[in-house]
């Protein structure tokens, strides 16, 4: 076990658990999720994978905010290896009962 955060603000992380803290605030990730290491390996996984699980990890491997506002309840099973933002919505669009716009600097989702 490993404590994690300021005097404040502490958390215990457990084996399989990595984290990251800012401005106060600590954000655990399940290190044995494919994508946590996709931003070096260019791949992302999805295995029956619901939308907002799919958008959080498209969010952190682009570093581009998503709003996700559909309440559908797709669940997505597809590997996409170093494939351009654009690239990867238009398959989102085709394959699920989504809209994407984007909007200012961040896309949303309905």
């Amino acid at each position: 076990k490993v404590l994690f955060g300021d005097e404040e603000t502490q958390d215990t992380f457990e084996k399989g658990e990595s984290g990251t803290f800012t401005n106060g605030k600590t954000t655990k990730t399940d290190v044995n999720d494919p994508n946590t290491l996709s931003w070096h390996t260019g791949l992302l996984s999805f295995e029956k994978t619901p939308l907002k699980k799919v958008f959080s990890d498209l969010q952190r491997h682009y570093g581009i905010p998503f709003e996700v506002q559909t309440t559908v309840k797709s669940q997505l099973t597809a590997r996409f290896q170093s494939q351009p933002l654009e690239e990867v919505l238009d398959i989102l669009q085709e394959t699920l009962d989504v809209k994407i716009e984007k909007r200012g600097s961040q896309y949303i989702i309905f």
